[in-house]
């Protein structure tokens, strides 16, 4: 239940715990279901097949022709559907992505006659470290 004040409403503190709660609730399930053996703990060969057994699933999805090798064609295709499917959840598309800067900056109005935009700056080389003697 988000609204934990029971006003009817529920404002962004209440949304935020939400998230939150439904955050550890994903973790711990994930957990959960890679700890196969149940002891608590999830060891190297768990983590591997918690990663790898998706990861084989969505292949037999892509591979199409079923000859266990993608081609470049199944590959796109199967990226196609991927994305199509991502795009029908209508979930935000995080600002901070490459595509969605790039994408920021085509539609961006270009500067006024006269005005020069102001030159990107180089970021700073790292500092050194003189060697020890």
């Amino acid at each position: 239940m988000a609204d934990k004040n029971g006003d009817g409403q529920i404002d962004v503190n209440e949304v935020n715990a939400a998230i939150a709660d439904a955050s550890r609730t994903a973790v711990q399930t994930a957990f959960n279901a890679a700890d196969t053996d149940k002891n608590g703990a999830v060891s190297q060969a768990e983590f591997d097949k918690a990663i790898i057994n998706p990861a084989h699933v969505l292949f037999g999805i892509m591979d199409a022709n079923q000859d266990n090798q993608l081609s470049a064609d199944e590959l796109r295709s199967g990226m196609q559907i991927i994305q199509r499917e991502l795009q029908a959840l209508k979930a935000p598309r995080a600002s901070n992505t490459l595509t969605s800067q790039f994408r920021q900056q085509m539609t961006s109005p270009a500067p006024a006659a006269g005005v020069t935009a102001s030159p990107v700056q180089p970021a700073p080389a790292p500092a050194t470290i003189p060697p020890q003697r």
